[in-house]
């Protein structure tokens, strides 16, 4: 009962992004957002459906950070969450067919693939890069450590800030309003190798233990 009481307070926060996936979209269309990596590390190439991201948001202007990783190759994906202040961290691994989590068969694992959060982010982050090719530098602005391109979405009362990386096509960062609730989100690449075979522990479902657990705190 316990562990299912910390689960529900680790989802305070990441449950919102989840639950209102619709909105992210429908933000999204007009506009998008790109992304932290180092400067070595080469655009993502989307065709290849692989990717893994550090993310830390909030829906509270005080409230803690929510910290994830999320790892995604094609059907395959790995997720790992942690508020700050806690000590329990959330993991859910799925190997393309099977989808298991560290709190057993009770806790349904399924909802925290990561894909209908970040697959958004991630295509039209690409294509607001590529469009914004041809805007002076002039325009851009400096975003956790980023020079990003800037766009502000605005509809049904609703908006967003979304910075993008100009030269790898991945998101920064999100801020906005959301029906009322403040919500900001970070956004980070981790980069991962996934032709090194090492990586397939990364979706093995017997493995619940957290491996990336420096990347889920401040």
């Amino acid at each position: 009962m316990r562990n299912v009481l910390i689960v529900l307070t680790l989802l305070a926060i990441g449950g919102f992004l989840y639950s209102h996936q619709d909105l992210w979209l429908k933000a999204l269309a007009p506009a998008a957002a790109s992304s932290p990596a180092p400067a070595a590390t080469p655009p993502i190439d989307l065709t290849q459906g692989a990717y893994a991201v550090q993310l830390w948001g909030r829906n509270n202007t005080n409230g803690p950070f929510l910290y994830q990783v999320a790892v995604v190759s094609g059907e395959r994906w790995r997720s790992e969450a942690k508020q700050a202040g806690t000590m329990k961290t959330l993991v859910a691994v799925c190997d393309g067919s099977r989808t298991v989590s560290n709190l057993g068969p009770q806790f349904p694992a399924a909802r925290m693939d990561p894909r209908p959060e970040m697959d958004p982010f991630l295509k039209e982050s690409a294509r607001l890069t590529a469009a914004a090719a041809t805007l002076p530098a002039s325009g851009t602005e400096q975003c956790d450590g980023h020079t990003c391109w800037k766009t502000t979405v605005s509809f049904g009362g609703m908006s967003l800030q979304l910075w993008s990386d100009t030269a790898t096509g991945f998101p920064v960062y999100a801020t906005g309003i959301i029906r009322g609730r403040y919500l900001e989100e970070h956004f980070r690449r981790i980069p991962i190798d996934f032709s090194n075979p090492g990586t397939a522990e990364f979706f093995d479902p017997a493995h619940t233990e957290s491996i990336f657990a420096r990347f889920l705190r401040p």
